[in-house]
Formats: C-alpha cells, sequence, structure tokens
C-alpha cells in the first residue's frame, strides 16, 4: 500500500488580516486541519508497516554488498587452492580450503595443526564468502554466555531464557573489512541481556525486545573492529 501524501493546508489567519479575512481563512484552517489529522494518522499507519521492511531491506543489500566484496577479493587474492592437510606445516599466507566446509581460509601464523581451518580461527582467516551458511539454533542457559562467531554462520538463531540473564558476545569478524550478519533473538524480553561494551547502536539506545516473539538484527563490523547493531524487524511472524 502507497503511503499517502498529506495535503496542504490552507493560508493560515495572522492577526494583521483584515477581520472579514481573517475569518474566512480561520474556518478554512480548521477544517482542513481535521482532514490533515486523518492524512497524518494513515501516514504513519503504513510507515509502521513499511519501515521494518525497508530497513531490513537496506541491511541485506549490505551484507550483499560486503560479501560480493569478500567474494572478489577471495577470487584474486586467494586464486585455486588445495586442500588442508592435517599436520602439514604451513608458512602466513598460505591459503588452503577447508574439509568440513569447502570454503579458502588464509593461514595467520606459521605452523602446523590437527585443527581444520573451520574450527580454527586463530591460525586461519576466512576468505571466502559465507553468506548463505544458517546454523543450528542455540538455547542457552541463564547466566551464561553466548558467542555470535561469525566464522561459522551468518544468520544465528537464540532462544534466550525463560528468565534471568543472559550476556551476549560477538567473535571472528574478518578483520580491516567491512562485514556482517543476521541473528534473532526468541522471548529477548524475558531476560536480561548484557550486550559488549563498546557497541553502536542507532539513536544510541538499546531497543525493547519481545517477550514472546522474535526479533530480527543486522550486526556490522567495520575496519576498525567496531560493532553496530540494528533491530531491523522486531516481533516477526506471519500473518
Amino acid at each position: 500500500m502507497t503511503i499517502p501524501t498529506l495535503p496542504t493546508l490552507p493560508t493560515a489567519p495572522a492577526r494583521t488580516d483584515p477581520p472579514a479575512t481573517f475569518v474566512t481563512r480561520a474556518d478554512a484552517f480548521l477544517a482542513a486541519i481535521v482532514t490533515f489529522q486523518t492524512s497524518m494518522n494513515l501516514a504513519i499507519v503504513e510507515l509502521n508497516v513499511e519501515m521494518p521492511a525497508a530497513v531490513a531491506a537496506s541491511a541485506s543489500a549490505v551484507i550483499s554488498a560486503a560479501t560480493a566484496t569478500a567474494a572478489a577479493a577471495s577470487a584474486i587474492a586467494g586464486g585455486a587452492s588445495s586442500i588442508w592437510v592435517s599436520g602439514t606445516t604451513y608458512a602466513i599466507g598460505d591459503i588452503r580450503f577447508s574439509t568440513i566446509d569447502f570454503f579458502n581460509y588464509r593461514r595467520r601464523t606459521a605452523g602446523a595443526g590437527t585443527t581444520d581451518p573451520q574450527s580454527d580461527p586463530t591460525n586461519w582467516l576466512l576468505i571466502s564468502p559465507r553468506g548463505s551458511i544458517q546454523i543450528a539454533d542455540a538455547s542457552p542457559a541463564t547466566g551464561s554466555v553466548h558467542t555470535f562467531d561469525f566464522s561459522v554462520g551468518q544468520m544465528q538463531q537464540v532462544t534466550c531464557p525463560a528468565s534471568g540473564t543472559l550476556t551476549i558476545a560477538f567473535s571472528n569478524f574478518p578483520e580491516t573489512m567491512l562485514d556482517g550478519f543476521l541473528f534473532q533473538l526468541v522471548n529477548g524480553g524475558n531476560s536480561t541481556i548484557t550486550w559488549p561494551a563498546g557497541l553502536l547502536w542507532p539513536n544510541g539506545v538499546y531497543p525493547v525486545l519481545t517477550v514472546a516473539g522474535t526479533d530480527y538484527f543486522c550486526a556490522f563490523s567495520d575496519k576498525d573492529g567496531v560493532v553496530t547493531i540494528s533491530l531491523s524487524m522486531p516481533n516477526i511472524g506471519s500473518i
């Protein structure tokens, strides 16, 4: 549905108007205010419907652009890589693909190991896009810490405890580049959520989370490692 255009108000009366002009303008202006109020209320309703989808589409476009950039960088820097072999010694900068997810990873440190690059962010840096991966949902206990790990997937969901506290953390964002992922908090309003220090929020305010429902977030990390969180769609559900 199209957001209605607000009508143009007639000329407002002024104290300097002649009496007859003042009365005519005042009557017309007050009558128009009623119509203007109705149009304004309709516009607000439509904005409340359209804005979450617009914000989500914008966030998705940013992630798609970042993923495309990462893909191009991977194609240039990575080229064709061979399979990672457990126990083999690798030099800094060597590129191998994981035996778990088959994405390319660049060696961060010189040495050998028995942990696949997909599970070893200390020694391997993901250089392939993985925007389509959604990991299994998590249900952390009250009083626990749940870490959203960018390296394991760009769509993650957490069902919050029915009461108590939950501490949120983020890890393994790509270094020196803009990238992000999507996550959902289910029944987040039931818990007291502790977020990492230094996060940036729209208007610098924590969002109000849904008690019985799902809130849809976007998390972005810039080249300096500063994380910005946006509540894209509160309380999503079917119609």
